[in-house]
């Protein structure tokens, strides 16, 4: 999947569109990039306590805590 626009960061309550149209919010944390990314690719995942999260394909960036929306 891909995020749509420019991403320098996240905080609690951000919602990040994908280019099929889903939003998901951050549900908790939050972390500034050393640098924005355009359009990043993003792997949405679940971990085994049932939590969803977004992984970016530079595995040193945190991962995003999150929660679809639409």
């Amino acid at each position: 999947s891909r995020i749509i626009g420019s991403l320098g960061g996240w905080q609690t309550g951000t919602v990040f569109t994908l280019e099929n149209g889903q939003q998901w919010q951050v549900n908790k944390g939050n972390a500034k990039l050393p640098k924005a990314l355009n359009d990043p690719n993003v792997y949405v995942g679940i971990s085994l306590v049932g939590k969803w999260y977004f992984q970016f394909d530079d595995e040193d960036l945190p991962k995003a805590m999150v929660t679809r929306i639409k």
